[in-house]
């Protein structure tokens, strides 16, 4: 080691902070206490340094954001969601953001400076040493920050989170959302690093777009889709869309009827945002009628979901192959419904290897294929039969009023 020594002391150092998630060269139980002198001389452990400045957590206690100074003072947010399938970490590219998107706070005043990879990988292990011993597996960058401008620290940090001796986790299990810097997800596309891209798009109509998004001068919206859909096909992975809905400003049929001619035929989702009511910009909520006429305009054409506060009105696909769609509120828990299913065959097959079921409230299944072997789509198909047998296990339960497409 550097600070003089033996060097099998590094591989043990590695691994306390790393796979333990022990921050504090005291508590490293196989260190000496002249090696602890030494370390604690010479080195600093961020997330053991670093200063959590506010602490937040959701009623149901699902989501915790924390404030975070870093050593120079200045501050950045993070954000942990507990979901089902794990844990994931909403992760800050940068101190504040230069693009000045006029619906986002985080660049009110402008960019401070870009974080480091470390400052980034930080924000993870953070939040591994308190769930302990469980761990986060997702990280999406799109907290305070455009990426795309931070291109080499966020990916290096997400290549470090790759790493099997790091926190091993899969390239699939992270997303980078940008405004629309194309030569940033150029980029991302010709270095084969295959991780989820998100664009913030907001609107499809020129003038809307850029009042929103000043962005848009510099990099057009369609110019922005076609680099999105080449990196779609160099990675194999379906580009997220995301649109935030405003009352009488981009929400009117004709946009959602734009929004699916740009969109159709493109390996891509579209996450609607109804947007928080900002009245000093003006920007207001549109109705739920409104909201849901919108999506049904191109549900057909675009896989789609809808993103509302916790509670309130949630729809989500089931995954990147075998499409479903279900929509579900409070306000009709247990006697709502809406189901759609739909498969393609992607990037990469040539047949169409899944099989879906959507029967009924009570029962809903993807079977993936096994691409690569002879006979593939047989496993996925006697998975639903078996299913469809298997439904009589349910025929006990009481019935629930329920819509189906």
């Amino acid at each position: 080691m550097a600070a003089g020594l033996k060097k099998f002391r590094a591989s043990q150092v590695y691994q306390w902070l790393y796979k333990k998630c022990v921050f504090k060269f005291e508590e490293m139980h196989n260190l000496s206490k002249a090696d602890i002198a030494v370390l604690n001389e010479k080195f600093t452990v961020m997330p053991a340094n670093i200063n959590i400045l506010t602490r937040w957590k959701s009623s149901d206690g699902l989501t915790e954001k924390l404030l975070l100074e870093l050593q120079d003072g200045n501050s950045v947010e993070t954000v942990l969601m507990h979901h089902d399938y794990g844990y994931s970490v909403c992760v800050s590219s940068q101190v504040g953001c230069a693009m000045a998107c006029a619906f986002c706070a985080s660049g009110l005043n402008g960019c401070v400076r870009n974080l480091t990879s470390a400052e980034i990988i930080m924000q993870v292990y953070l939040f591994n040493a308190m769930i302990a011993p469980q761990q986060v597996s997702r990280v999406v960058v799109m907290g305070s920050g455009e990426p795309m401008l931070n291109y080499d620290e966020v990916t290096g940090a997400l290549k470090f989170l790759h790493r099997e001796d790091a926190a091993f986790m899969s390239y699939r299990n992270m997303t980078v959302s940008t405004c629309g810097i194309i030569p940033g997800i150029e980029r991302l596309a010709e270095e084969n690093i295959p991780i989820n891209l998100a664009v913030s798009l907001h609107a499809v109509k020129d003038d809307v777009r850029t009042q929103l998004m000043p962005v848009n001068k510099g990099f057009p919206f369609p110019s922005v889709i076609a680099a999105a859909e080449k990196y779609a096909r160099a990675s194999g992975r379906q580009v997220t869309y995301e649109y935030i809905l405003i009352k009488d400003k981009n929400d009117s049929p004709e946009d959602a009827q734009l929004l699916s001619n740009y969109l159709k035929f493109k390996h891509a989702s579209v996450n609607l945002i109804p947007a928080n009511p900002v009245p000093e910009k003006g920007f207001e909520r549109p109705p739920a009628k409104r909201i849901e006429g919108f999506l049904r305009i191109y549900r057909n054409k675009i896989n789609a979901t809808i993103r509302k506060e916790m509670g309130k009105i949630l729809m989500q696909p089931a995954d990147s192959c075998g499409r479903s769609l279900t929509i579900t509120s409070d306000l009709f828990r247990g006697r709502c419904m809406i189901a759609v299913s739909k498969t393609n065959t992607g990037l990469v097959r040539t047949a169409n290897e899944d099989a879906l079921l959507t029967d009924g409230p009570e029962l809903f299944a993807i079977a993936d294929g096994m691409g690569g072997y002879a006979g593939g789509e047989i496993a996925s198909v006697e998975t639903i039969k078996v299913l469809k047998e298997e439904k009589k296990n349910f025929a006990g339960l009481p019935e629930r009023p329920c819509v189906r497409l």
